[in-house]
């Protein structure tokens, strides 16, 4: 089984293109989570260093794709989104590691945000 998932894997071009479309949400996210992190999330504690592991972990992911190791694509692309959407999802509903930082942080960064201000503004 390891050997299946660690060997190059030869794809149908059908599959190849969702696996590529899969990638570029994945670049996506990482250059997200970098420019975040340089637009101000890098003076919110913890969650600075979490941004920009992600997207390190988005570069390395996407490079397995290009060594044709699909299924290491699939497993790192679940181990990158699931949490940061598990992630995101808490940290505007229960201010997660620190909320006052992050909307503080948000309101910063982005001005014209819908989830600016206090959280109980937007139902969280």
């Amino acid at each position: 089984m390891a050997r299946r998932l660690l060997g190059p894997a030869r794809l149908d071009p059908f599959a190849l293109a969702l696996l590529a479309l899969a990638a570029l949400c994945v670049l996506i996210a990482g250059l997200q989570h970098a420019r975040l992190y340089h637009r101000g999330y890098a003076e919110v504690e913890y969650i600075g260093a979490l941004f920009v592991l992600n997207a390190i972990g988005a570069t390395g992911v996407i490079l397995t794709l290009i060594l044709q190791r699909a299924w290491l694509f699939v497993l790192g692309a679940l181990a990158i989104c699931v949490p940061s959407l598990v992630s995101s999802a808490l940290s505007h509903s229960t201010g997660l590691l620190g909320g006052a930082a992050i909307t503080t942080a948000v309101n910063q960064s982005f001005p014209t945000c819908p989830f600016r201000g206090d959280r109980r503004e937007w139902g969280g």
